[in-house]
């Protein structure tokens, strides 16, 4: 179920480029390169005003943590967190997971935008979950393409990984998990991996969920860091040695 990156040249997603325009804009020195398709898409809205979303809070996490060479981002949406890891925190290795098609455009894109030939980079068009299962995918707002979700359905076209099967012997120095509801099933799917590697995490988790996810981590043998209210409904947490 991996992806190519580039093919063909710089862009492996003609029709995507077709559907919108390439923006250039700065954080801290570095140039960034963004496929805009949805000026009312609040991700996209935030990279073209500051140059990343949740720029902000993206930077607190490089200084929490440093730099982070090898990186697994579960929900890695249309890239933007994936690109800042690769220009602001030193990754050299990328594990994304997109199971939705039309966000996996966007993200490739993106990728062959701004990331470096010399960067390792493998895509894979699956869910990870607690079990090996298959699942479909929800829509929840036309205005941030993030907020879609995978729903466990038996009959569903979404491949659901456990994580650990998926990467048995994979090392990553951070994990970023952002999955609409589906956190603590990616954690648990992730456990022997967490506890080999015990690598930095970075979880969004909607406030239901949030105790449940914070002792789960700590469980493992890392500390929360540092907590931030998000949208009032939801929490990034920041977990490291």
């Amino acid at each position: 179920m991996l992806e190519p990156i580039r093919k063909n040249g710089i862009l492996d997603v003609p029709t995507a480029i077709a559907r919108g325009r390439v923006e250039q804009r700065q954080c801290r020195g570095r140039d960034v390169r963004w496929l805009i398709t949805n000026r009312n898409d609040e991700v996209q809205l935030r990279q073209l005003a500051e140059g990343f979303y949740e720029a902000s809070e993206l930077l607190q996490l490089a200084e929490d943590v440093g730099s982070r060479p090898r990186v697994l981002d579960v929900g890695a949406n249309i890239g933007n967190h994936s690109i800042f890891f690769l220009q602001h925190m030193e990754a050299r290795s990328l594990t994304l997971i997109e199971p939705f098609a039309r966000a996996r455009s966007h993200l490739l894109a993106n990728l062959a935008l701004n990331a470096a030939e010399a960067a390792q980079i493998d895509l894979h068009a699956v869910a990870l979950g607690a079990r090996d299962s298959r699942g479909e995918i929800v829509e929840s707002s036309q205005f941030n393409l993030g907020m879609t979700r995978v729903a466990e359905a038996a009959d569903g076209n979404v491949i659901v990984r456990r994580g650990d099967d998926l990467f048995r012997d994979r090392d990553f120095d951070l994990v970023k998990i952002d999955v609409e509801g589906s956190e603590v099933d990616v954690l648990d799917g992730l456990e022997d991996l967490l506890r080999r590697c015990r690598p930095a995490i970075y979880v969004e988790v909607g406030n239901p969920l949030r105790d449940i996810v914070v002792d789960k981590v700590i469980g493992l043998g890392l500390r929360l860091v540092r907590e931030k209210e998000a949208y009032g409904s939801q929490r990034n947490l920041t977990f490291a040695r």
